[in-house]
């Protein structure tokens, strides 16, 4: 049987635990754009027996309009050779990602069709300029009120026009079914679920009377999550989105490992 390979992203935590001695049971790590070129470089020299690949996400935000930042792009897929794009599903204004990630200011939003067609155009003119497959990764809503982002039909609608594939969240995913009031089983049936290319997990916390992406420490409730999803999927990827202490790294690393081949 075949098993979805499974990785984490690159941190510091990761080769702590690889000067160890206690390699991970690992196939592949994620880089993405916090990282310079080089320093991506330079970690896929001592990782090499590592799949690598680049997810730029929030890149779509400065690409292609941005001719320095086009630029940096193209370094990374041609320094990691990765084998697909995955970007997010961005709908929001900059401005708006920066009130409520720096100064914790919600705004209520609803489907905005000007924004989901710009969104799909720019897609389509990317997919016109890279030969890669592309995976679009929807994005957790900020507040309950945040209606525009955990839109699953607008989700589906963005897959459809452009042909890509879905990044499945699975935080992301249970903060929308939290904003929406449902299950998180019935947010992810509302999705294109057999579209499913890769799977991103982490640990939630609560905050403020809501659930926030922290990307901590995987717990019971996630694991279920993940083994929900598997029965409905088939990725080729799953992602562990922790990059903060080696010992529990490790740990999760395991326990996911556990609940592929389950």
């Amino acid at each position: 049987m075949n098993y979805p390979y499974l990785a984490t992203g690159y941190s510091q935590a990761l080769q702590n635990l690889i000067d160890s001695g206690s390699p991970p049971t690992i196939q592949a790590v994620e880089y993405g754009p916090y990282h310079t070129p080089s320093q991506v470089l330079a970690a896929m020299r001592k990782l090499n027996q590592y799949s690598p690949y680049f997810h730029p996400g929030s890149m779509i935000r400065t690409i292609p309009w941005h001719p320095g930042k086009t630029r940096q792009f193209e370094t990374y897929l041609s320094i990691t050779q990765t084998p697909w794009i995955s970007l997010h599903i961005s709908l929001k204004p900059v401005w708006m990602v920066w009130l409520e990630r720096r100064l914790g200011i919600h705004f209520p939003t609803r489907p905005n069709p000007q924004r989901i067609t710009t969104f799909i155009r720019k897609i389509k003119r990317l997919q016109s300029m890279y030969a890669l497959p592309f995976l679009l990764e929807f994005m957790p809503a900020s507040s309950p009120k945040d209606l525009l982002v955990s839109d699953s039909v607008t989700v589906c609608r963005i897959l459809e026009e452009t042909g890509c594939s879905l990044l499945l969240d699975i935080p992301h995913a249970r903060i929308n079914a939290f904003a929406r009031k449902i299950s998180f089983e019935a947010y992810c049936q509302s999705l294109l679920l057999e579209r499913t290319r890769e799977i991103h997990i982490s640990g939630l916390r609560p905050r403020d009377g809501f659930l926030y992406d922290a990307h901590q420490s995987i717990q019971s409730e996630d694991l279920d999550c993940l083994n929900w999803v598997l029965q409905y999927t088939n990725p080729e990827l799953i992602t562990l989105e922790y990059y903060y202490n080696a010992e529990s790294l490790q740990t999760q690393l395991q326990q996911l490992s556990a609940a592929i081949k389950h």
